[in-house]
């Protein structure tokens, strides 16, 4: 036995050993590719019906959060129209009911075509007073 017959025998040997160890990653890819296949064809299902639940969950949650913030809702209107009623009977300025002869500070007035504003008039400062 020579060197040639032994170089041959490891040549043999080494095509084994790498065409055994690449037989386990190809494997595992074929059934990838096939379980990947088999999920693309239920896929559409587990979504519609994963639709439907998250449907029924949220319609749930919306009834839930409606019965839940509706006393809020109403207390806040309450609150809301109560104030409102206070402002109008305590507020600083008068109505504008009880200042009827009295004129605004501009009045608008308008003319077929014209429009003016009224000022007010300033008195005139006499030289005493200056």
């Amino acid at each position: 036995m020579t060197l040639d017959f032994w170089r041959n025998v490891a040549v043999i040997w080494l095509c084994f050993q790498g065409f055994f160890i690449m037989l386990i990653p190809l494997a595992i890819a074929f059934f990838l590719v096939r379980g990947m296949g088999w999920v693309l064809d239920k896929l559409p299902l587990l979504f519609l019906k994963a639709q439907g639940y998250s449907r029924l969950m949220r319609n749930k949650t919306e009834a839930v959060a409606d019965k839940v913030a509706e006393p809020v809702i109403r207390a806040h209107s309450k609150s809301t129209e109560m104030e409102s009623v206070l402002k109008r009977l305590f507020r600083p300025d008068p109505p504008a009911a009880l200042t009827r002869g009295k004129l605004p500070d501009r009045l608008p007035v308008s003319t077929p075509g014209v429009t003016a504003v009224r000022t007010p008039t300033l008195p005139i400062a006499r030289k005493e007073e200056l």
